[in-house]
């Protein structure tokens, strides 16, 4: 047996049915996580719950804790998340009538705006990625990335954090399937990260334990999802700017 239909209720209602880890909105796709697992003697009580988005979950089993890699969630600091979380929904539902625009928002609004230039534009949109691009265009994601570690680098309106932690996960997945796809190459005396489509395409380069045409149609479907991931990128990131432009002028 999981959690009952009333701690459920009560868990979903708290959070706003959004992620008490990353903050972004899940609407159906969220679950409710043990904090002390029932195989260590947890219970099903609302205190022994965290609801976590798909990603954020499996995160919490990935580690193995006799071979550590990372650091694992304590059941102080999911506790400490989740607290913190609601505590932000609940000030948020209890002040709709007399809705506060903070500086400090305004200010982190316009930063991660700031990170949307135009040639990263470009490259988001406009080119193949799936082929080359610049080794260090999307630098400015890895570096709001590692930004959203601090505490302070959080939206207080709870509203425009849904937002914020939309678009992080986006960037996140964008980020780490191009990490894990493309390889470094010298291009014209320049540094570019290119596909496995691409050396197919310009080095020749096939395993010996697949035929060209095996290897060309699975790696083109391998660069057309990192074009797919940067579309959403883009796409979450003008939901971010819409939405959080009325947000601030309300």
């Amino acid at each position: 047996m999981g959690f009952s239909e009333r701690v459920a209720t009560e868990a979903l209602a708290l959070c706003g049915r959004s992620c008490c880890i990353c903050h972004k909105f899940c609407g159906t796709k969220i679950e409710l996580h043990h904090i002390k697992q029932k195989a260590c003697g947890g219970d099903d009580t609302l205190d022994n719950c965290i609801p976590v988005c798909f990603d954020c979950h499996a995160d919490m089993g990935r580690a193995d804790p006799k071979h550590p890699k990372g650091k694992r969630y304590s059941e102080a600091e999911l506790k400490r998340h989740r607290d913190s979380w609601y505590e932000k929904v609940k000030k948020s539902s209890a002040s709709t009538t007399e809705k506060r625009i903070y500086k400090e928002d305004i200010e982190l609004f316009d930063t991660i705006c700031n990170l949307f230039t135009s040639k990263v534009k470009y490259w988001l949109i406009e080119c193949d990625i799936g082929g080359s691009h610049p080794y260090n265009v999307f630098d400015p994601f890895v570096n709001y990335l590692y930004k959203c570690n601090d505490p302070f680098f959080e939206f207080i309106d709870p509203e425009l954090e849904k937002l914020r932690g939309n678009l992080s996960s986006c960037i996140e997945k964008f980020l780490s399937y191009k990490a894990t796809n493309t390889f470094v190459r010298m291009i014209g005396g320049e540094k570019q990260c290119v596909t496995r489509e691409w050396m197919v395409n310009h080095e020749n380069w096939v395993p010996h334990s697949m035929n060209y045409e095996e290897y060309s149609v699975q790696y083109a479907e391998e660069a057309q999802t990192l074009n797919d991931l940067a579309t959403n990128v883009w796409n979450t990131y003008c939901v971010f700017v819409r939405q959080g432009r009325r947000w601030l002028s309300m």
